[in-house]
């Protein structure tokens, strides 16, 4: 196994105003995040834009994060789609950047029944010697893993942890203690990631991280203190993610430009006023 667990931030793509990447505040960001504490990306996830991502930038991106980082650091590719052959397309033609492992999301809009999600993961799997990720995200699929299914997809030898976006605590016990101790629980809640770690999680993949991941760290292993992160994590996401990350690691002057691709737009008004005024409180501007 390649994953390990820990503090994985879902990195965002810098764009500039233009829309072309900004591979200089790539590299800025990348040295905030190592310094930082992280122990991983997952590049080309939803918080990257990945639906408005290239296969050639998507390529690109990976290769420049993979020269700043450290050589045992994790990164992770989001490679998932609602096509099963066209996520396996997308997993032979990435396996040669030799990520750690792929992040798979359930297949959204087609809304699968629970054996079709089976019958997708086993396919992708089926496809590659990489691990596999599995990603629960009803918010944006629309249809959600039953415990079951998780149960079933982990017993395949490259299917090697989850990622829970569901916020639902109750949930990952009843992971915890069906799966074994050998599959990795990510959360995918900031909101709930203390609490999701005291359950027995192996860590996070995480958007708060690229803004306080010293202190979300310290939080996730000693249970104390979100309190004081828990309205900025509010903020963060107020508007479709990643809008109010990009803000935020703008006004820290992390990156360069808080530009997003369409059909996401910049964030104004009061939510940015809200987000720079809690910053302010929290010394991050």
């Amino acid at each position: 196994m390649s994953v390990r667990g820990g503090l994985i931030t879902a990195l965002i793509t810098p764009f500039n105003d233009d829309f072309s990447i900004d591979f200089g505040s790539l590299e800025k960001l990348v040295e905030q995040q190592v310094s930082g504490g992280v122990e991983g990306f997952v590049i080309s996830g939803t918080t990257a834009e990945s639906p408005n991502l290239s296969a050639e930038e998507v390529e690109s991106i990976f290769k420049a994060v993979k020269e700043l980082v450290p050589k045992d650091f994790q990164l992770i590719l989001g490679a998932g789609s609602n096509s099963t052959a066209g996520t396996v397309d997308r997993i032979l033609r990435l396996e040669a950047l030799d990520p750690d492992g792929f992040l798979i999301v359930v297949p959204y809009y087609n809304k699968p029944t629970q054996a079709g999600m089976v019958a997708h993961f086993k396919a992708v799997a089926a496809a590659t010697d990489r691990d596999i990720i599995l990603y629960d995200v009803p918010g944006r699929t629309t249809v959600e893993m039953s415990v079951d299914t998780v149960v079933e997809l982990s017993a395949v030898s490259n299917i090697v942890g989850i990622k829970d976006a569901t916020g639902n605590l109750e949930k990952a016990k009843l992971w915890k203690d069906a799966v074994g101790p050998n599959f990795l629980l990510f959360s995918g809640d900031d909101d709930t990631t203390v609490d999701f770690v005291k359950l027995g999680g192996h860590g996070a993949i995480s958007v708060l991280s690229h803004v306080v991941p010293k202190e979300f760290k310290a939080a996730m292993k000693t249970g104390e203190g979100f309190e004081r992160l828990a309205y900025l994590c509010t903020l963060l996401f107020s508007e479709p993610n990643p809008t109010a990350v990009k803000k935020a690691l703008k006004i820290m002057e992390v990156i360069k430009d808080d530009q997003l691709r369409l059909p996401l737009l910049r964030m104004t008004g009061e939510g940015s006023e809200k987000l720079i005024t809690e910053m302010k409180k929290a010394g991050l501007c």
